[in-house]
């Protein structure tokens, strides 16, 4: 591993050792939590770390990105929406799908509270 991560940056990693973290390897992993979580300088330095294509690249295959965060990229890089994955209708309807109970658990979220 050539490249390391620098410290001010650990904190979007809070899931690995951002020492361990392998560049070559992981590369849609790292861009994904610096685009998604990072602030400017953050995301300044995956770019120069893995290019403008690269970015761009993740921006529209990512399925970590939120549709704020992709937005903004296509905006900046002058994107399609539809070139990107999560403003794709199927995509879309199939994320809500992975666990389809939100509504039934939206309405009954006073369980949870305490009564009185």
């Amino acid at each position: 591993m050539g490249k390391k991560l620098p410290k001010r940056f650990a904190k979007y990693f809070w899931d690995v050792n951002p020492k361990r973290i392998d560049f070559k390897q992981y590369p849609q992993y790292i861009l994904e939590r610096l685009l998604q979580f990072g602030d400017l300088a953050a995301v300044k330095w995956g770019l120069n770390q893995f290019g403008k294509d690269k970015v761009i690249e993740v921006v529209k295959t990512s399925r970590q990105i939120n549709r704020k965060t992709a937005n903004f990229f296509i905006k900046i890089y002058n994107l399609k929406p539809e070139e990107v994955l999560c403003f794709n209708r199927e995509y879309q309807s199939q994320h809500r799908a992975v666990w389809p109970y939100w509504a039934e658990l939206s309405l009954s979220v006073d369980i949870f509270l305490p009564a009185g």
